[in-house]
């Protein structure tokens, strides 16, 4: 998908705070930050005046000198409640609101961009629902709950170091242990993971869309089988993921435990060397019970460090899609001088290792005009090549040029347009579908592209013609018709580099005719459409290999 870069896994952590302060207003967090403040600071002095209340009662004081400390207590108690409630309110005010704007702005940005028809169905779905979804997570789950800690720790620590200082100092490390270190192995283990994980997402959900919308076709050509076994394994692959940083999440729990334990003991520890004619029993059960009451405000973070990693993503994504221009990831931008419909553009590959499959590395030259066909099976990769040469997707380690007349060009859609195989097929007019590729296409073009993909005798039985609506989108046209429309949306586009996914998948009767077009369009400057001379890359399925 040309229009929307997904960042790799790999980048500066400094990228996802980047994000986060893009997509979400620090004074929104004003209100539930000080809401759950409050919350833990009523829970923290529930414990402090019902230690010194019980304390205090075992030396049998007369009854007035308790009674503060009595309806303290129930004040407490109930005030912990009201603000929890709240906190809880006025969290997820915030994060549906983030997630609304930034559903409503990145919407905004998609329609106004004729590339957002090579995005896949799965991955629009992921990005306008799941991406925008997780940010409310992110929100709910990490942002809050680490300010809300932050603050709480170090209160706490401010009042403990005005009974001791010694014990004060330890429950700052023990604090910090438990907020700050077991969060950040958790966060480190499980961004290992995340890359692995979105792709298994990814092609979990496009199977079973694929199993969903298609089986009857499937079961026909006799790939439903294949299908269902491929969703399987993309779902077996998430919870194998998954169960790794399940144990990383349990040994950082431990962790946090652990320095909430050491903590407790080594308090007690100072408060009986330090424990003379200078300390009353109230002060010895304030000061051991302060760091259990204290913990409770970081006992959140691991889970919070968890969601934050597995976003990650997601948050660049979405911070970054409002802004995606005509520039590519190296900084390159096309040339004011070139004009692009007189560019004659070099596609060369040097050591790239993609970030998905088994294919590579790749090496190769696609000088302007020629045609390249790759064949592999299914899971090997075959996408994720397009992507990467497209810009969608960074690569794992070599580098891709696009050169025209010794200048570099960027990887964007008006220079290399990748073709999904399951682009997004609108609910409007032929006409209007074919033209996403290209809302400058003339009915010419439209018309020369119809004929020779083989639509024009289906469109001269349509009601009227390029110009009837498909109500149902997709669900409107046959597999094989589909295929065909999404191929002619891209030969009506300008872009002088064609990178199509499986564009023959579910047109076997008439594949190796298509094929052909292509290989005799490029060798003879007769593509139809737009250009008549393009570079064109196909990736297919080894079932498709000519006899």
């Amino acid at each position: 998908m040309n229009g929307l870069r997904r960042p790799a896994g790999t980048g500066p952590d400094a990228g996802v705070l980047r994000s986060l302060r893009g997509l979400i207003g620090l004074r929104e967090l004003l209100w539930p930050v000080f809401a759950g403040t409050v919350t833990l600071l009523s829970a923290l002095s529930l414990t402090v005046v019902s230690a010194w209340l019980i304390t205090r009662s075992w030396q049998m004081p007369p009854l007035m000198e308790i009674t503060v400390a009595v309806t303290s207590v129930r004040a407490l108690g109930i005030s912990r409640s009201v603000f929890r409630y709240i906190d809880r309110l006025a969290a997820h005010h915030v994060a549906l609101t983030a997630a609304e704007r930034s559903r409503l702005a990145l919407w905004r940005n998609l329609s106004g961009k004729p590339q957002v028809a090579g995005c896949g169905r799965g991955e629009l779905a992921g990005l306008l629902g799941t991406d925008v979804d997780t940010l409310a997570n992110v929100v709910v789950r990490f942002v809050i709950p680490t300010l809300i800690a932050a603050t709480t720790s170090i209160l706490a620590v401010c009042f403990a170091a005005v009974l001791s200082v010694p014990s004060a100092a330890v429950l700052a490390v023990g604090l910090a242990v438990a907020g700050m270190a077991a969060p950040y192995l958790i966060y480190r283990t499980t961004v290992a993971g995340v890359d692995p994980r979105a792709r298994a997402l990814t092609d979990t959900a496009s199977a079973i869309e694929s199993v969903l919308v298609d089986s009857a076709g499937l079961r026909i050509r006799g790939q439903l089988d294949e299908a269902i076994a491929a969703a399987t394994r993309s779902t077996t692959a998430v919870a194998r993921i998954d169960r790794h940083t399940g144990n990383a999440a349990g040994r950082a729990s431990a962790l946090a435990t652990a320095a909430s334990t050491l903590c407790a003991v080594a308090t007690v520890g100072i408060a009986a060397y330090l424990m003379g004619t200078a300390h009353s029993p109230e002060w010895l059960t304030v000061l051991v019970l302060i760091p259990l009451a204290a913990f409770e405000s970081v006992a959140a973070l691991p889970a919070g460090a968890q969601t934050l990693a597995r976003s990650r993503l997601s948050l660049i994504t979405l911070a970054d899609a409002p802004s995606t221009g005509a520039v590519g990831p190296s900084g390159a931008t096309i040339p004011a001088d070139l004009p692009l419909e007189l560019a004659a553009p070099l596609l060369r590959v040097h050591d790239l290792e993609t970030a998905h499959g088994n294919l590579g590395p790749w090496n190769f030259e696609l000088p302007f005009g020629e045609y390249k066909e790759i064949t592999a099976p299914s899971g090997s990769g075959k996408t994720t090549l397009l992507k990467t040469l497209a810009g969608a997707i960074s690569p794992l380690s070599g580098r891709v040029e696009i050169v025209a007349d010794s200048r570099p060009l960027p990887p964007v859609p008006e220079v290399v347009r990748f073709v999904a195989e399951d682009e997004h097929i609108f609910a409007t007019t032929v006409r209007d579908n074919i033209a996403v590729g290209n809302p400058k296409a003339t009915a010419g073009e439209i018309a020369e592209v119809t004929t020779a993909l083989g639509l024009a005798e289906w469109v001269s039985r349509l009601p009227d013609g390029l110009d009837t609506v498909l109500a149902d989108g997709a669900d409107s046209l046959s597999g094989g018709q589909r295929r065909r429309l999404i191929l002619a949306r891209a030969l009506v586009s300008t872009a002088p580099i064609l990178l199509l996914d499986e564009p023959t998948e579910h047109i076997d009767e008439a594949s190796e005719a298509i094929l052909q077009l292509l290989r005799d369009g490029c060798a003879h400057g007769t593509l139809p459409g737009a250009r008549g001379r393009r570079s064109v890359v196909v990736v297919r399925h080894p079932r498709q290999v000519r006899q």
